[in-house]
């Protein structure tokens, strides 16, 4: 793996947010994402 990536847990405390916020926010961006690819652009 990348020496980049972090997990939900080490983002959450640099951001100072919970790790719930952090999983809503990705889920979030990934089902919108996902509605942009379904509708084809």
């Amino acid at each position: 793996m990348s020496d980049n990536l972090k997990t939900i847990r080490e983002l959450a405390e640099e951001l100072g947010v919970s790790k719930k916020k952090i999983h809503y926010q990705v889920s979030k961006l990934y089902g919108g994402i996902m509605s942009i690819l379904w509708s084809g652009f």
